[in-house]
């Protein structure tokens, strides 16, 4: 139980921190994306402009990223493991923007 507490309080803490970098790139101009932090999805919604997720399909977590769908933010999705036959159909229903990459992250990729 205390290890799990401990969890819960180091997720809001990391809050604060992800809103204040959204709020200063808010105020000059910039866009930011929330990365791969799917917990935080619904509390950090409303501060980011679009996310990026790496591998939500491999680990079947895609569905958490709907909020910025919802919002009519982007979500760019890349999967490495995947073959896009096993990931674009749900990618697509999901209305995320994905694609499958190496990972050595080369020029190459497979746009669903």
């Amino acid at each position: 139980m205390e290890n799990a507490c401990r969890r819960t309080v180091r997720r809001h803490r990391a809050v604060g921190p992800r809103r204040a970098t959204a709020r200063l790139a808010d105020e000059r101009g910039m866009a930011v994306g929330l990365k791969n932090d799917l917990p935080q999805v619904p509390q950090l919604v409303g501060d980011f402009d679009f996310a990026v997720n790496e591998q939500c399909a491999q680990y079947r977590e895609c569905s958490a990223l709907a909020p910025f769908v919802r919002a009519r933010k982007a979500v760019f999705h890349v999967e490495y493991e995947l073959a896009p036959h096993d990931f674009c159909p749900t990618a697509r229903r999901l209305r995320l923007s994905s694609l499958r990459k190496h990972t050595d992250l080369g020029a190459w990729r497979r746009p669903c």
